[in-house]
């Protein structure tokens, strides 16, 4: 079964983001730190439709999505951003590191799952 994984430092932030998805009849796994990602990642299931990466945590964001695509070579999974930031610096470092998308997290819990609904689409990316 695919679901949406997202990782973020901030449990407020996941326990958003999952019943958001939650609420739109969308599986979510959330995950707290990247070893418990690349640990789920590598021991399928359940697989990602798209993984959404919080970029300030301990580990940077950029950092994770850098080990996706360069160490791990996985190409095979659409990659979102997700920043409270809309700095074009941000933006373009996430393109060049490989992201399919850059998010400015929203705010409210209706626009959250309507942007959950919408990338959750198929023929979005």
């Amino acid at each position: 079964m695919r679901k949406l994984f997202y990782i973020d430092d901030d449990r407020d932030d996941l326990e958003f983001f999952a019943s958001a998805a939650d609420a739109e009849g969308i599986g979510a796994v959330v995950f707290e730190n990247p070893d418990r990602l690349y640990d789920t990642l590598d021991n399928p299931p359940p697989v990602p439709s798209i993984i959404f990466l919080d970029i300030n945590m301990p580990v940077s964001g950029f950092e994770i999505l850098r080990n996706l695509r360069d160490v791990r070579k996985r190409e095979d999974c659409r990659i979102a951003m997700l920043s409270t930031a809309s700095d074009t610096t941000l933006i373009e470092r996430s393109k060049d590191l490989g992201a399919d998308l850059y998010i400015v997290k929203p705010h409210s819990f209706d626009s959250l799952g309507k942007m959950l609904r919408d990338v959750n689409q198929p023929g979005f990316f």
